[in-house]
């Protein structure tokens, strides 16, 4: 009877001696996850009534965990969450009845675009800027950083931060990488050689100087249509600098007499007749 009694007392002793868990939370509140694969662990923080933490649960004190959409995130018996695919959920410790909750929010770079698709440079010394544009599994757009840019050709073009310098005539692919998903942009260099074009046209035609006095012709490619085509370098030369000399289309008169003034560009040229008096 004394050892039952005994043995009652200690049973007592080792119940008054554990602690009652009156309240659970969770650290952190909230995590982020970038990658598919990518890991945290959730924390569950027991107290019994005076605010004390409860650091040696007993098993039936132990949290059991879950996942509201294991889709997105899984969780195991210890806390550790693994990310799946974009999304959000809620991660929630649960003891007796008592429960506790956390937010996982899991952003996955699903595609890098880069805009524009293709560049072209009219010739080299030229500089361009691409942007990237990024979004997750589930279409959401994301924040571009850390992207990596490489280019193919380094001698037709090079990329710094997205910003793409034409060097020599040729073709190259930018890539701008993120993790492991990259998107690419196709870049031309031309040689700047002169646009095609169909005549040139000079004016005025004609033109009487004394000696000693000038005047300014001038000389314009046109296309097929008649248009002015830009930027078309144009030689000059005097059929007799003896008698009216010209550099640029500036014709001055030297002396008595008559000249041809030609303008040139490629194979087309266009004439003036001068007459110095």
């Amino acid at each position: 009877m004394k050892r039952t009694a005994c043995l009652a007392g200690l049973l007592a002793l080792a119940c008054s001696c554990t602690q009652s868990v009156k309240t659970v939370t969770v650290d952190p509140e909230a995590e982020t996850l970038g990658t598919k694969g990518a890991r945290a662990t959730f924390r569950a923080i027991l107290k019994d009534a005076q605010g004390q933490r409860v650091m040696d649960p007993l098993p039936a004190q132990r949290p059991k965990w879950t996942s509201s959409a294991p889709l997105v995130a899984t969780v195991d018996e210890t806390g550790r969450v693994t990310a799946q695919k974009s999304g959000e959920a809620v991660i929630t410790a649960t003891v007796g009845e008592l429960k506790a909750e956390g937010k996982v929010k899991v952003s996955i770079p699903a595609t890098v675009i880069v805009t524009p698709a293709t560049l072209e440079f009219k010739e080299p010394g030229k500089t361009a800027s691409l942007e990237v544009k990024v979004a997750d599994d589930a279409g959401n757009p994301l924040a571009a950083k850390g992207i990596d840019w490489d280019t193919s050709e380094p001698k037709v073009a090079r990329v710094v931060g997205g910003r793409v310098s034409a060097m020599a005539p040729g073709k190259a692919v930018i890539t701008a990488t993120l993790d492991v998903i990259r998107g690419q942009a196709e870049v031309t260099v031309k040689s700047g050689e002169a646009p095609v074009f169909h005549k040139l046209v000079v004016k005025p035609t004609t033109a009487k100087l004394k000696k000693g006095s000038t005047v300014k012709l001038s000389a314009t490619a046109l296309d097929k249509k008649g248009k002015p085509v830009a930027d078309v370098p144009v030689t000059w030369t005097s059929s007799n600098p003896k008698v009216a000399a010209v550099a640029a289309g500036a014709v001055t008169a030297e002396k008595k007499g008559n000249v041809k003034i030609t303008a040139a560009a490629g194979k087309k040229t266009a004439t003036a007749k001068v007459t110095v008096k």
